[in-house]
């Protein structure tokens, strides 16, 4: 779960509730005048989104589908549930402090994330609950897994001739870190020699398939071709799964997670099943569009009179058939009766 996927609209999403239906009051000021509640509400609704649409329409399905989401599945999220997937979140922004750091660049505090920190579980749970995954979609997930703790080494080169020369001579014995140091173009790891530890989706798919296949201490015999150019890897340290049953749990998680963000297809008829059960109703007319994405449009007035005349069409057809099939009718009478 990435930081800004969480706050996209969050940043924003207390502000339609400034301007409520109690009293115009002002929301700032200057020596130039006044902005009070309508003004604003006014403006806020109909500017345009950079992702399309309007803001107000951003805002609005937000608070919608976190209405509808918290009904549904609310109580299967807790505050410790909340908390722990924050801590994950500053891991994975180095800490507290960079993670406060991200929020206050954003204009985003605390509340706002926890607010979307908790749509972000509803979501997982409606979409757990859904689609309805089997034991077997996460057990392949967790196989394709590169254990924690698996470390390997690479050189990358331009040239496949360089490669395969420093293949040969990786084979009489060379030092794979030396030879990385002097040849290696990967910056991340040329320095030292071409160490670091092997991630699921950190590296491109061709490198990641091949590194797995190989054994502790095993070389790549041809170089592996990628878009960065040529690769010579080595195995240095494979890690050791957990064993399923006792991280099933956790892995269903981030199986689920990972969907999230990749399917989202799966997220849209999720939110989709769930929204057209809600029965939404959007009062305000220039926020109509709010939740089209989920609901089925009523068709245009061309629409209309295109199955208008097809209807007429088919009709005419039918009654034409109609006649041809009573006329076909009567010949075949006539001449049963010659």
């Amino acid at each position: 779960m990435k930081f800004k996927q969480l706050l996209t609209g969050a940043a924003i999403g207390s502000a339609l509730l400034l301007v409520g239906c109690g009293q115009n009051e002002e929301v700032a000021s200057t020596t130039a005048g006044r902005i009070r509640q309508d003004e604003f509400y006014e403006r806020l609704k109909t500017a345009p989104s950079p992702q399309g649409g309007t803001y107000g329409d951003i805002v609005l399905q937000q608070m919608l589908l976190e209405d509808i989401l918290d009904e549904k599945y609310g109580d299967q999220v807790s505050e410790e549930d909340i908390e722990e997937e924050i801590d994950r979140l500053a891991e994975a922004q180095g800490g507290r402090d960079a993670l406060e750091q991200a929020m206050s660049e954003s204009g985003t505090d605390m509340s706002q994330l926890e607010d979307s920190v908790k749509m972000n579980l509803t979501l997982t749970a409606a979409v757990s609950d859904q689609a309805d995954f089997s034991e077997e979609d996460v057990k392949n997930y967790y196989d394709s897994k590169i254990p924690e703790g698996t470390r390997v080494a690479h050189i990358l080169v331009e040239d496949e001739d360089e490669a395969k020369d420093l293949i040969d001579q990786l084979n009489d014995g060379a030092d794979f870190a030396e030879l990385a140091e002097e040849h290696s173009t990967d910056p991340g790891s040329a320095s030292n020699g071409g160490e670091y530890e092997l991630q699921s989706g950190q590296i491109v798919q061709e490198f990641e398939d091949t590194a797995m296949e190989l054994e502790e201490g095993e070389i790549t015999e041809e170089p592996v071709e990628s878009q960065f150019g040529y690769h010579i890897i080595t195995m240095l340290e494979k890690g050791e799964q957990e064993p399923f049953e006792d991280v099933k749990d956790d892995i269903t998680r981030e199986y689920v997670q990972e969907e999230l963000l990749t399917n989202s297809e799966l997220v849209n008829s999720t939110l989709t099943a769930l929204v057209e059960d809600a029965n939404v109703n959007i009062v305000d007319e220039d926020l109509q569009n709010a939740m089209a994405q989920f609901l089925p449009q009523p068709e245009t007035e061309e629409e209309v009179n295109e199955a208008g005349e097809n209807a007429e069409e088919n009709s005419e057809e039918s009654e034409e058939k109609d006649d041809t099939d009573e006329e076909t009718a009567d010949e075949t009478i006539e001449d049963s009766a010659e």
